[in-house]
């Protein structure tokens, strides 16, 4: 945007802007001055959906310890205003100064952030705490911008900018895209504590996916050459599970004595012993967080996996109402039936599968991720070998690329112990395990990993109107070698 410089923007007061001074995602602050001359930062937010949230605040802060009071604010032109006290500086630029500082001087600090939490506590989570927004004012630090803050009690307002987060310090729950509490300010005043004390926060990789990853899934290295004490509370405050965290009282606390009690003797055995266990409750932490984010990404690739599937029905079932009006269509307990004169195709309408928790220790393990599967088949009046037709297996796996999720058209036969009515067969990833074993083995595959979604659509179609057709007229024979395509190398190994 054009910068204001000169402008008088006329709010219960008259202000002057006269120079920028920062400009981020939120808004830009100037420098401004009153009638009088008093000069005063200036905040102009444009008037995006929920940007006016930051003005719901200047009462419910007015009595809180260490935040920077609103003197006046307003609308002007296409912006919402705050007008606050000048700053000294922000904890940033002290941070770019002083690259990082001792431990007495880092509480001081923290003591500061840890007095505001307090006094916002129940009424506001900030949701948004950096260094940028802790700013020196009357030599103490305070905190500044809840642009994106919201009240305590708030749950699902579409209004309080809530996936708004800065990467390098949201905590866990902000990126599951959860509600915060005051125990997600207290996470993030552990980053600021991290930084403080080593010159750089935790997780500072620039690729945001790495970060996600690293505060759902990995605890922070830790700090050496720190007094015990802070770096038990720097962890406490790290901690993955929101409740498990020191609430803002608590870790008030916590910094006045690590700040002002001169330990008593035997202290240092004890404060070992208090950072075992702060070691133990974070690693419970982050197997559990760990597991949460498995949980999640697997639910999120299901339904990934869902909206793939439909297409592939559907093109199934547009191409059998195009060509074979006589067909009857039925669909009960998640399977669809088409019927034509003595055959049936059969598709799963929605696939699903819920991997066992201890697959990877299972005799047979599958040596790819499955995430969902289901199956499609097509029968005819037994023949007189009482050969009744073939069904194969739909998987949504990374089968073939890891990581790369797609559907795949795959099928199976067995090796010694004869072969059932439907040759090859489907099967569920839970019992297909034995399939990939690299040696003799009672199963294996019979038909090649597939690609069946994207571009191959219309090949998977054209085979299964191909055997729906050769069921319908009693056509359908047994194999006459299995496996019928070579199948190796069609999926990878770990």
């Amino acid at each position: 945007m054009a910068y204001p410089i000169g402008e008088i923007v006329q709010l219960a007061r008259e202000w002057a802007i006269q120079s920028l001074i920062g400009a981020g995602g939120l808004g830009a602050v100037y420098a401004a001055t009153s009638r009088q001359g008093e000069i005063y930062a200036l905040k102009l937010i444009p008037k995006d959906p929920g940007a006016d949230r930051e003005l719901l605040f200047g009462d419910d802060l007015t009595s809180a310890r260490n935040v920077i009071p609103i003197i006046d604010r307003g609308e002007w032109d296409d912006f919402y205003v705050l007008v606050m006290p000048q700053a000294k500086l922000s904890l940033r630029a002290f941070i770019n100064r002083v690259g990082k500082c001792d431990a007495y001087d880092a509480i001081n600090i923290l003591v500061d952030i840890a007095e505001a939490l307090v006094s916002i506590e129940g009424k506001v989570v900030h949701r948004d705490i950096k260094p940028d927004n802790i700013l020196l004012l009357n030599d103490q630090w305070q905190l500044a911008d809840f642009g994106i803050s919201k009240y305590a009690e708030a749950t699902t307002a579409q209004d309080t900018r809530k996936f708004f987060r800065t990467p390098k310090y949201a905590a866990p729950e902000q990126w599951r895209d959860q509600t915060a509490t005051s125990a997600t300010d207290v996470y993030a005043v552990g980053i600021v504590a991290y930084e403080l004390l080593t010159g750089q926060p935790p997780f500072a990789s620039s690729d945001i996916s790495v970060i996600h990853k690293q505060h759902l899934t990995e605890i922070p290295a830790g700090l050496r050459d720190v007094p015990l004490p802070l770096s038990d509370i720097v962890r406490q405050c790290l901690i993955k599970a929101p409740q498990a965290r020191p609430s803002p009282t608590q870790l008030l606390e916590q910094l006045k004595t690590a700040r002002d009690v001169s330990p008593p003797a035997g202290a240092n055995l004890l404060q070992q012993a208090n950072a075992a266990a702060v070691t133990r409750q974070a690693e419970q932490s982050l197997q559990e967080s760990i597991a949460q984010s498995e949980e999640q990404r697997r639910q999120e690739l299901l339904q990934a996996g869902r909206q793939s599937y439909r297409p592939i029905v559907e093109s199934v079932e547009d191409n059998i109402r195009r060509y074979a009006s006589q067909a009857s269509r039925g669909e009960t307990r998640g399977r669809i039936t088409w019927r034509l004169n003595a055959g049936t195709l059969t598709i799963i309408s929605t696939p699903a599968y819920e991997e066992a928790s201890d697959s990877k220790k299972a005799t047979y393990p599958i040596p790819f991720d499955v995430i969902a599967c289901g199956a499609i088949m097509v029968t005819q009046t037994p023949s007189v070998r009482g050969y009744e037709g073939r069904s194969h297996s739909l998987w949504y796996c990374d089968a073939q690329a890891q990581g790369e999720y797609r559907w795949f058209e795959v099928a199976f036969m067995n090796n010694f112990s004869g072969q059932p009515s439907t040759v090859p067969f489907d099967l569920d990833p839970s019992e297909a395990g034995e399939s990939f074993f690299v040696g003799m083995s009672s199963q294996q595959c019979a038909y090649p990993f597939t690609p069946i979604d994207r571009a191959d659509t219309s090949a998977f179609v054209d085979r299964w109107l191909i055997w729906l057709a050769q069921v319908a007229n009693k056509s359908m024979q047994y194999p006459s070698t299995l496996p019928e395509l070579e199948t190796r190398g069609s999926w990878r190994r770990n």
